[in-house]
This record gives structure tokens, sequence and C-alpha cells, in this order.
């Protein structure tokens, strides 16, 4: 397993991050784990290969650190709970060192032992639980002072970079050693520490809670499938603003419902440099005429108030 550590720097906004539902509150593109694709990473051995969740702008795993031995902890199996994948996450032995299956939001560095995932991708919603369904079969393993059973490690946050460092919001999550032979449900609330809104969820997957520190039970394997946010009912209807992003050249104001609405943008003295009435879904104005600083935006809509900060 490779060392992890929290994506820790402001998280850049992309068109195709987000997949809206029919019920209009967001999930990210992927957690079904029925989209995967073969990565032939060596054209001196043209069969090697290894698999990765689709759209690999949001999910990643350890699987480029192992190419060397070809043999990887992060799979697609047809043993799923619906559907005709799943992931298939396994702790393997490395070198003669465990390396836990792992699959989360966000990218991976492939650099050998100094590996590095940074976790976490755009997000701006404020779901009330993380759930889906799981598999496990714990092995046991000597921690240096006894022989226990691995456990896997199932858990989301939410953050916000202040413009020093990642501010934890909201973590839901899930550690077991308890085997699960057929697929069950998980359903994990997220324990909220502020009102902020976040910019940032990274989703976690892994065959060994303690991976990162080298420990773990061969063979420990974990499979997931069919995940959701839950969100409380009404709340895409009482969180009308989605979120802004910037597409390099435009500011895009992005809502759930088509309706009467006013922007506003100021700079950081107050000073009013932008109004417009819209009813579209996603709004673009363009960045162009902003120096790089610091701007505060406001939506009204109705008796309805949305503001923010925005950084160019």
């Amino acid at each position: 397993m490779k060392k992890f550590i929290l994506f820790s720097a402001p998280t850049a906004f992309f068109l195709t991050l987000l997949n809206i539902v029919s019920a209009q509150n967001t999930q990210l593109a992927g957690m079904d784990f029925e989209n995967w694709s073969q990565n032939y990473y060596n054209v001196m051995f043209p069969s090697n290969c290894y698999w990765e969740n689709q759209p690999t702008s949001f999910w990643a795993n350890s699987n480029a650190a192992t190419t060397i031995v070809n043999d990887f902890c992060c799979e697609r199996t047809s043993d799923c709970n619906s559907g005709s994948y799943a992931a298939h996450l396994e702790t393997k032995s490395i070198f003669g060192v465990p390396a836990a299956g792992n699959l989360f939001t966000g990218t991976f560095v492939a650099d050998g032992f100094n590996s590095q995932a940074l976790r976490g991708v755009p997000f701006t919603d404020k779901p009330k639980s993380i759930k889906g369904y799981y598999k496990y079969t714990p092995a046991n393993y000597n921690n240096g002072s006894a022989t226990v059973p691995d456990t896997c490690a199932i858990y989301a946050i939410l953050s916000y970079w202040d413009g020093m460092q990642r501010v934890e919001i909201a973590r839901a999550e899930m550690y077991s050693a308890n085997i699960a032979s057929s697929y069950t449900l998980f359903d994990l609330d997220f324990i909220y520490y502020s009102n902020t809104t976040p910019d940032t969820v990274s989703v976690v997957f892994a065959s060994s809670k303690y991976g990162d520190l080298f420990e773990g039970g061969i063979g420990s394997t974990l499979m997931i499938d069919d995940v959701e946010f839950v969100y409380p009912v009404g709340y895409a209807e009482d969180n009308t603003f989605s979120k802004v992003w910037n597409d390099g050249e435009n500011w895009i104001f992005s809502f759930r419902t088509n309706a009467d609405r006013s922007i506003f943008l100021y700079d950081v003295s107050g000073r009013l440099i932008y109004k417009k009435s819209t009813s579209e879904l996603n709004h673009k104005t363009s960045s162009d005429f902003l120096n790089h600083g610091i701007f505060l935006y406001k939506i009204v809509e109705g008796e309805k108030t949305f503001s923010g900060k925005l950084v160019k």
C-alpha cells in the first residue's frame, strides 16, 4: 500500500465531473462501477494491462505502482450486486510488503514506495449519507503484538480549501473486520462539524484499513457496488443553486431548476462589478474582464439567497 494524503491544493472545476440524476441531486459519475477500461501500460509487453474504473477524471487506484510485477490490487469483477460489474479490491504481497486494494476519488501519482494518492474531486453539495453494497473476506495478519483479523475501510470526507489548508466539514465512515459473504448494505450518515459549503469530496474504499502503514492480511478482499449519495427530502428544491465553476475562460453558474434569479458579482471592497438576471440552468459570464484576486457572488431567487467566493 502506498502513502496516501488528502488532496490539499485549490480544486479546479471540470464540466464532466458531476452527474445530475433525475431527482436533481448530485451524484458522482462511476459510482455504479459498470464502466471500466484496461490500461495497456507497456508496449514491450502488449498483453499486460490493469483495470481502471471510469471516468478516470474521478476515480483512481494504485495499480500504476505495481506494473513492475504485473500484479494488481484493484480489478473489475462480474461478482456484483446488480448490473454487470463491481469493484474487486484485494490485499496482496508486493515485494514481500502488504499492498491494500484501494479505489478512491482523485488521482494517483506512481513513484514506487513514495507513491501518493491525491484524494478529492470537486463537489459542493451536502448529502445526508452515502450508501452502497459490499462483500468482505478478511484475512488474519500479525500486527506486531498479536494475530488479528484485517479490517476494511469505507469512508467519505467533505472538505473545503480555506486558502491555506484543507478543512474537513463532514465525514461518513465504516471500518469492519466482520465477514460479509453476500452483498450487504452500508448506509453511513455524514457527521457535520461545520455549515460551510464544501468544494471537495473524497470517497475511499480499501481492503485493509492500515494499508498505508504496510499492514494487512494477504488475501483480504473487499467488493464494492451500487454506491450513491442520499439527500434530505426536498434538498434539491431548497438548494436550487448547484455550483459555480470556471472552464478556463468563463464563470459558469449552474442551477438545478429554471427560475427567475439575479446574479451579482462584487470585488473585495464591496463594489458591484457585474449584475445579470437569468432563468438559465447554466449561466455563463466571461472572466476575462476580472483581474486576478478574490471576488464575492450573491444570487437572489425569490426569498432565497446564495453567496460565496470566487478566486481567479
